[in-house]
């Protein structure tokens, strides 16, 4: 039973793989142990520095929303 979870553990991984190739979405988010234990908090701010930019900020609003007051808080 373990490995028919496995198996349909992978199967879903690489359909979701290649639903969403190229786009990032698409990418395995769960890691190796090895390599998430050897992330520091260095990394993740340098990676946040280099990526969460202004340029590439999308800010979405859904509803009944004041254009001008999401504008304010996005500012």
């Amino acid at each position: 039973q373990n490995n028919g979870l496995l198996i349909q553990m992978v199967i879903s991984q690489l359909l979701h793989k290649v639903a969403f190739h190229p786009d990032p979405v698409g990418l395995f988010t769960e890691g190796k142990q090895h390599t998430n234990a050897a992330i520091t908090a260095s990394d993740i701010r340098r990676f946040y520095d280099a990526h969460f930019k202004t340029r590439n900020t999308i800010i979405t609003a859904v509803g009944e929303v004041d254009h001008d007051e999401i504008v304010r808080c996005a500012e």
